[in-house]
């Protein structure tokens, strides 16, 4: 697009339809940026001022899947629906909170963390919905020791806990929140997937009128390939249905050369999960 944002369009006959919005977020630290900013940008947004845009946009009741979710270096947003209605309305919310959210100081306290003071003032601990998560995973022994080698073994972003550190958390700032989201949550950033039948002009005109005249990102993160904005189509898969695994996610990945991929797909195999379910937007997230 236009904007540098990285279309991917899968073409299938199948009845349900599905968007992801996904974004490179790297993490620079064990404070859960990344975390927090998944959880705060479905906490409203300038076209849906709502308590919970996540809770009204999962009560449609056609959604089949609908989702939010923190990777060691990306973060998505899928959604899949059998009705078109359902699917657009939820593709004007998630399309809103992604480019468009309120990120209120209370939200990041909320869903972030927050000081416990007692009466007299003594700070007694901290708490928050990604803060009490993270305490809740490192109490097991299993999550403590991956982090042990995590930090031994890797080296860049990757030896950083993208859902945070319970004792990092509560140094993260809300300035810090902020300038985080303006750096990776731009349209050059944005990998926008779209799957099934659904009519992507209609999708893509959408988003050019209603949410990508925002300023751009500071800093751009590739997402693979040399992107100049051309619409692409590779050969047919009619035959993924007998190649669901990593082989066949790996042959996508290398065949994605442009910002705009469409492929087509067809006898799915209905006794199998959709491919919406399976489908893994990380591939398209970091170079072959």
């Amino acid at each position: 697009m236009k904007t540098g944002a990285e279309i991917f369009r899968i073409m299938t006959d199948d009845e349900e339809m599905f968007f992801s919005f996904s974004f490179p977020t790297p993490p620079e630290d064990d404070k859960g940026t990344a975390h927090i900013i998944e959880h705060s940008v479905l906490s409203g947004s300038k076209s849906f001022d709502v308590a919970d845009p996540f809770e009204t946009c999962s009560s449609l009741s056609a959604l089949s899947y609908i989702n939010a979710e923190t990777h060691p270096d990306w973060t998505t947003y899928p959604v899949a629906s059998t009705v078109k209605k359902d699917f657009i309305s939820a593709f004007r919310m998630y399309a809103d909170a992604v480019f468009n959210p309120l990120l209120k100081k209370e939200t990041f306290l909320k869903e972030g963390v927050r000081g416990i003071f007692e009466q007299n003032g003594d700070l007694t601990g901290f708490t928050g919905v990604v803060c009490n998560e993270m305490r809740e995973g490192e109490s097991t022994r299993p999550k403590r020791m991956m982090d042990g080698i995590r930090r031994i073994t890797a080296k860049g972003p990757d030896r950083f806990d993208s859902g945070g550190s319970i004792m990092c958390v509560p140094f993260l700032s809300y300035e810090e929140f902020i300038s985080y989201y303006r750096r990776h949550y731009a349209p050059e950033n944005c990998v926008l997937t779209i799957y099934g039948g659904s009519d992507c002009d209609e999708l893509l005109d959408i988003l050019d009128a209603d949410f990508l005249s925002r300023p751009t990102a500071s800093e751009y993160f590739s997402c693979g390939g040399d992107s100049d904005g051309a619409k692409r189509m590779i050969p047919e898969y009619s035959d993924f249905a007998d190649r669901y695994g990593d082989a066949s996610m790996m042959e996508l990945r290398k065949l994605k050369s442009g910002g705009f991929l469409e492929v087509p797909f067809s006898n799915l195999d209905a006794d199998k999960p959709s491919f919406a379910m399976v489908f893994d937007t990380g591939i398209y997230m970091s170079d072959p």
